[in-house]
């Protein structure tokens, strides 16, 4: 008896062991930190992914530096030294990692399993594309074209109705007048909407332009190019600037808003705007004030020169990237998979952020559509989104600089028609540069 029950104790310990080794680990660096709520959700999708694949185990690696430029920093000095992660979520479709050849294509792999363009989101299989190959899929749906938030009761308050929304700029600024509160001293109490800012001058100027009808960039018979300096652009910023000087009177710098100029949702949530730029995952964010604050999200005001639905563009935003170095690309593709065709990831995903994942046939549309006042203009533009603009080389230094000389214009150092000159400058100096 005793020789029998040592034998199956050695056959189980031999079956697991061979199971155990039998167990493929790939590894995926994200580009969030450690602890912070997309952290914890993508631990969650990958512990959903190991239970419904129990061959694969996934080692999850967030982001131990200070921003997202830092961890895509160490990939690459990682890919050099042959050691990259399997798969990783560091940016979006990215040229340089492409034609240095640090990530592969997933073509094949979409062919094979019978996933095209028709499964996902209008747009979105643009947003992965390059020369005719598939390379990052988004982890999200996120449109380059964002909302705008008003708060109800301050529209009420004002003599306005929150169900009829201004629809062009000339509206948004009549609102604003209505809204904003100045004291007896001419200190700006409450402003009706501070447009200049949102993660920097770039964003909120690259909101604006877009709704005057702006392209930033464009294909050329010498490959795409940045399109800064053109008469769209001109005209949002000198909107933008007639509004900063006029409006504000110039003293915005002493206002809440303008210490909240960066976080929209504290804006609408402590009152010092009643009207902001949005983003559809900010919905989620508001849970966190102790005040609720009653609001709705409505389509962002547009110059009459165009339709209300243009220039309603998906962004390649963080797309899930296979090393061309990996030594297990069917795994790391079932991981990819798993996060762009699973209902069960985009519920999690849904729940916890409030987005949805790429997939058109998407079981968190109906949550969304069951809270039309937050979701409700988000699921109206998926109907009309494009792809994106064309990938043009020098994106960060676009940014930059144009933050800078926006500043600068603001402050009344630099006329917009300088600004948008030195910013084409540099940038077709930027790209031709690359190409050499």
């Amino acid at each position: 008896m005793r020789k029998w029950l040592v034998s199956v104790i050695v056959l189980v310990l031999v079956l697991g062991l061979g199971l155990a080794e039998a167990r493929t680990t790939i590894t995926m660096w994200h580009t969030w930190g450690a602890g912070t709520q997309r952290d914890k959700v993508v631990r969650t999708i990958v512990e959903a992914f190991e239970k419904a694949h129990p061959d694969i185990k996934v080692d999850v690696v967030p982001n131990t530096g200070a921003n997202s430029a830092e961890a895509r920093q160490k990939y690459m000095v990682a890919a050099a030294a042959g050691v990259p992660p399997d798969v990783a979520i560091l940016g979006g479709l990215d040229l340089e990692w492409i034609e240095n050849g640090l990530i592969q294509p997933l073509t094949s792999f979409f062919k094979r399993d019978g996933l095209d363009k028709n499964y996902f989101f209008p747009g979105t299989w643009e947003a992965m594309s390059y020369n005719g190959d598939q390379w990052a899929p988004p982890v999200s749906l996120e449109l380059t074209t964002q909302m705008m938030a008003i708060n109800i009761d301050m529209f009420s308050e004002a003599g306005l109705d929150a169900n009829q929304p201004p629809e062009t700029v000339y509206d948004l600024e009549t609102a604003n007048r209505k809204l904003t509160i100045i004291d007896d001293s001419g200190k700006i109490k409450r402003v009706g909407m501070f447009p200049f800012s949102i993660y920097g001058e770039w964003n909120a100027f690259n909101q604006w332009a877009a709704r005057f009808g702006a392209v930033f960039a464009v294909e050329t018979p010498n490959g795409p190019r940045w399109n800064i300096n053109t008469p769209e652009t001109r005209a949002a910023l000198n909107w933008l600037n007639n509004w900063y000087q006029n409006v504000g009177h110039g003293n915005y710098q002493s206002t809440d808003v303008y210490r909240m100029r960066n976080n929209t949702s504290a804006q609408l949530a402590y009152g010092a705007s009643a009207m902001v730029l949005w983003l559809n995952g900010y919905n989620q964010g508001m849970t966190n004030y102790e005040r609720p604050v009653n609001y709705r999200v409505v389509w962002l005001p547009y110059h009459p020169s165009i339709n209300k639905t243009d220039g309603i563009r998906v962004s390649g935003g963080f797309g899930l990237t296979m090393s061309a170095a990996t030594k297990y690309p069917e795994a790391a593709w079932e991981f990819i998979k798993f996060w762009i065709q699973s209902d069960e990831v985009a519920m999690i995903w849904g729940v916890d952020m409030g987005e949805l994942t790429i997939k058109r046939n998407n079981p968190y549309m109906r949550v969304m559509l069951e809270n039309r006042e937050h979701y409700g203009t988000f699921v109206e533009y998926t109907a009309f989104a494009q792809g994106p603009l064309p990938s043009v080389p020098g994106y960060s230094v676009l940014t930059s600089t144009t933050t800078s000389l926006l500043q600068q214009v603001y402050q009344g150092r630099m006329s917009p028609a300088v600004a948008l000159e030195t910013i084409q400058e540099r940038m077709d100096a930027e790209v031709e540069a690359y190409y050499k």
